[in-house]
Protein backbone atom coordinates (compact mmCIF):
# COMPACT_ATOMS: atom_id res chain seq x y z
CA UNK A 1 0.00 0.00 0.00
CA UNK A 2 2.33 2.72 -1.19
CA UNK A 3 1.40 6.34 -1.49
CA UNK A 4 1.57 7.70 -5.02
CA UNK A 5 4.17 10.33 -5.79
CA UNK A 6 2.13 13.53 -5.64
CA UNK A 7 4.35 15.42 -8.06
CA UNK A 8 4.13 12.77 -10.81
CA UNK A 9 2.09 15.03 -13.11
CA UNK A 10 4.52 17.91 -12.55
CA UNK A 11 7.43 15.59 -13.36
CA UNK A 12 5.73 14.40 -16.56
CA UNK A 13 5.05 18.02 -17.52
CA UNK A 14 8.72 18.93 -16.94
CA UNK A 15 9.81 15.97 -19.06
CA UNK A 16 7.50 17.18 -21.82
CA UNK A 17 8.93 20.69 -21.58
CA UNK A 18 12.43 19.28 -21.85
CA UNK A 19 11.51 17.23 -24.95
CA UNK A 20 9.90 20.32 -26.46
CA UNK A 21 13.02 22.38 -25.75
CA UNK A 22 15.18 19.72 -27.36
CA UNK A 23 13.11 20.18 -30.52
CA UNK A 24 13.59 23.95 -30.31
CA UNK A 25 17.33 23.37 -29.91
CA UNK A 26 17.43 21.16 -32.99
CA UNK A 27 15.66 23.84 -35.02
CA UNK A 28 17.97 26.55 -33.69
CA UNK A 29 21.04 24.46 -34.52
CA UNK A 30 19.73 23.81 -38.02
CA UNK A 31 18.97 27.51 -38.59
CA UNK A 32 22.41 28.52 -37.30
CA UNK A 33 24.09 25.97 -39.59
CA UNK A 34 22.08 27.19 -42.57
CA UNK A 35 22.97 30.80 -41.73
CA UNK A 36 26.65 29.92 -41.52
CA UNK A 37 26.42 28.05 -44.82
CA UNK A 38 24.72 31.01 -46.53
CA UNK A 39 27.36 33.37 -45.18
CA UNK A 40 30.09 31.05 -46.43
CA UNK A 41 28.48 30.93 -49.86
CA UNK A 42 28.20 34.73 -49.98
CA UNK A 43 31.84 35.12 -48.97
CA UNK A 44 32.91 32.52 -51.50
CA UNK A 45 30.81 34.18 -54.21
CA UNK A 46 32.35 37.56 -53.33
CA UNK A 47 35.83 36.11 -53.62
CA UNK A 48 35.05 34.57 -57.00
CA UNK A 49 33.58 37.89 -58.19
CA UNK A 50 36.74 39.75 -57.16
CA UNK A 51 38.87 37.27 -59.12
CA UNK A 52 36.63 37.67 -62.19
CA UNK A 53 36.70 41.47 -61.89
CA UNK A 54 40.47 41.47 -61.61
CA UNK A 55 40.78 39.18 -64.64
CA UNK A 56 38.42 41.41 -66.66
CA UNK A 57 40.21 44.61 -65.65
CA UNK A 58 43.53 43.28 -66.87
CA UNK A 59 42.23 43.02 -70.44
CA UNK A 60 40.39 46.19 -71.38
CA UNK A 61 38.91 49.18 -69.67
CA UNK A 62 35.10 48.77 -69.51
CA UNK A 63 33.56 51.70 -67.63
CA UNK A 64 30.01 50.22 -67.68
CA UNK A 65 31.29 46.86 -66.50
CA UNK A 66 33.31 48.52 -63.76
CA UNK A 67 30.22 50.44 -62.59
CA UNK A 68 28.10 47.25 -62.58
CA UNK A 69 30.87 45.41 -60.79
CA UNK A 70 31.13 48.17 -58.19
CA UNK A 71 27.35 48.15 -57.57
CA UNK A 72 27.34 44.36 -57.42
CA UNK A 73 30.19 44.33 -54.88
CA UNK A 74 28.37 46.95 -52.80
CA UNK A 75 25.18 44.84 -52.83
CA UNK A 76 27.20 41.74 -52.05
CA UNK A 77 28.87 43.56 -49.14
CA UNK A 78 25.45 44.55 -47.79
CA UNK A 79 24.20 40.98 -48.18
CA UNK A 80 27.25 39.69 -46.33
CA UNK A 81 26.80 42.23 -43.52
CA UNK A 82 23.12 41.35 -43.23
CA UNK A 83 23.92 37.65 -43.16
CA UNK A 84 26.61 38.18 -40.53
CA UNK A 85 24.06 39.98 -38.36
CA UNK A 86 21.57 37.15 -38.90
CA UNK A 87 24.19 34.57 -37.97
CA UNK A 88 24.92 36.56 -34.80
CA UNK A 89 21.21 36.66 -33.94
CA UNK A 90 20.88 32.94 -34.61
CA UNK A 91 23.87 32.31 -32.37
CA UNK A 92 22.23 34.33 -29.61
CA UNK A 93 18.97 32.44 -30.08
CA UNK A 94 20.86 29.15 -29.94
CA UNK A 95 22.60 30.20 -26.73
CA UNK A 96 19.25 31.16 -25.22
CA UNK A 97 17.73 27.84 -26.24
CA UNK A 98 20.67 25.97 -24.71
CA UNK A 99 20.26 27.88 -21.45
CA UNK A 100 16.53 27.13 -21.36
CA UNK A 101 17.22 23.46 -22.01
CA UNK A 102 19.72 23.36 -19.14
CA UNK A 103 17.17 24.96 -16.79
CA UNK A 104 14.50 22.48 -17.84
CA UNK A 105 16.86 19.54 -17.38
CA UNK A 106 17.78 20.77 -13.92
CA UNK A 107 14.10 21.13 -12.98
CA UNK A 108 13.36 17.61 -14.23
CA UNK A 109 16.32 16.14 -12.35
CA UNK A 110 15.22 17.79 -9.11
CA UNK A 111 11.78 16.22 -9.44
CA UNK A 112 13.25 12.85 -10.37
CA UNK A 113 15.43 13.00 -7.27
CA UNK A 114 12.35 13.80 -5.16
CA UNK A 115 10.54 10.86 -6.71
CA UNK A 116 13.48 8.57 -5.97
CA UNK A 117 13.55 9.70 -2.34
CA UNK A 118 9.79 9.15 -2.12
CA UNK A 119 10.21 5.58 -3.42
CA UNK A 120 13.01 4.98 -0.91
CA UNK A 121 10.85 6.23 1.98
CA UNK A 122 7.96 4.05 0.85
CA UNK A 123 10.25 1.02 0.60
CA UNK A 124 11.67 1.70 4.08
CA UNK A 125 8.18 2.05 5.51
CA UNK A 126 7.05 -1.21 3.89
CA UNK A 127 10.14 -2.97 5.26
CA UNK A 128 9.36 -1.66 8.75
CA UNK A 129 5.77 -2.82 8.47
CA UNK A 130 6.89 -6.25 7.24
CA UNK A 131 9.41 -6.50 10.08
CA UNK A 132 6.74 -5.51 12.64
CA UNK A 133 4.31 -8.07 11.20
CA UNK A 134 6.99 -10.76 11.24
CA UNK A 135 7.87 -9.89 14.84
CA UNK A 136 4.20 -10.06 15.79
CA UNK A 137 3.77 -13.49 14.19
CA UNK A 138 6.95 -14.82 15.82
CA UNK A 139 5.89 -13.48 19.22
CA UNK A 140 2.43 -15.03 18.78
CA UNK A 141 3.95 -18.42 17.97
CA UNK A 142 6.39 -18.14 20.86
CA UNK A 143 3.53 -17.21 23.25
CA UNK A 144 1.47 -20.21 22.07
CA UNK A 145 4.47 -22.52 22.44
CA UNK A 146 5.13 -21.32 25.97
CA UNK A 147 1.43 -21.50 26.91
CA UNK A 148 0.86 -24.84 25.33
Amino acid sequence: MSKPFRLRRVLEHRRGLEREQQGVMALARRAAAEGEQTLGELLEHGWAERVRARANSEGTLDVGGAERSHRYRAQLGEAISTQEERVGELGSALSGAEETLLVRRRDRRVLEKLEERHRDRIAEEEERQDAALTDEVVMGREARRLAG
